[in-house]
C-alpha cells in the first residue's frame, strides 16, 4: 500500500513538473519570437566613398501589423556619437507596417579633412523603437578617400621578375 502511494506521488510530481516545463518552453518561445528585429537594412556594412556627397541606405519595417520608429546615428571607434564629418538624415523617422524607407548618410564639409592615405572607420547605428521595446543594430561604416580611376591607374605598377609577374 505504501509503495503504491509513493509511486502515485512520484508520478503526480513528474507530470506536474513536465507540464510546468512545457509551459515555460512555450512562453519562452513566444518571447523570443517577439524580440526579433522589425527594421531591416539592405546591407551588412556601409562604404562611404569620399568622392560622393552621400550614400542612401534602404530600410524596411518587416512587421506587417505595427509601425516602428527608426533612429540612426554615427559613432567613432570609441563609441562616441558624432555629427561631423558624417551625419544621418533623417535622424528619426516613423516607418509604417510592411513599408520601405531610406536613410541617408550625408558627408559634411569636414570630410575633406579625413586622412587621404587610409580608410577611416565609423559605426552606423540603427535603433528601432515600439512603445517600450527597443533594440539597436550596429553596422561598420568605412570612409574611403576620394580618388578617381585615373589616379588609381597611375598608382598601379607592374614589375616582372624571373617567371613571375607582380603588381605593387
Amino acid at each position: 500500500m505504501q509503495n503504491n502511494l509513493r509511486n502515485t506521488i512520484i508520478t503526480s510530481h513528474s507530470s506536474t513538473f513536465s507540464r510546468a516545463l512545457f509551459t515555460i518552453a512555450l512562453f519562452g518561445g513566444m518571447i523570443v519570437q517577439n524580440t526579433q528585429a522589425a527594421i531591416a537594412l539592405d546591407r551588412t556594412r556601409v562604404i562611404f566613398d569620399g568622392s560622393q556627397k552621400s550614400v542612401s541606405l534602404n530600410i524596411s519595417n518587416q512587421n506587417k501589423q505595427l509601425p516602428y520608429l527608426a533612429q540612426g546615428w554615427i559613432e567613432d571607434e570609441q563609441g562616441n556619437k558624432i555629427q561631423s564629418p558624417l551625419t544621418v538624415l533623417p535622424p528619426v523617422q516613423r516607418i509604417e507596417p510592411g513599408k520601405p524607407s531610406q536613410v541617408k548618410i550625408q558627408g559634411m564639409p569636414a570630410t575633406k579633412n579625413l586622412p587621404q592615405d587610409r580608410e577611416t572607420v565609423y559605426y552606423f547605428n540603427l535603433r528601432e523603437s515600439r512603445q517600450r521595446v527597443t533594440s539597436r543594430i550596429r553596422y561598420k561604416l568605412r570612409c574611403k578617400r576620394a580618388s578617381s580611376c585615373s589616379t588609381a591607374q597611375q598608382l598601379l605598377r607592374w614589375s616582372k621578375t624571373h617567371r613571375h609577374r607582380r603588381s605593387n
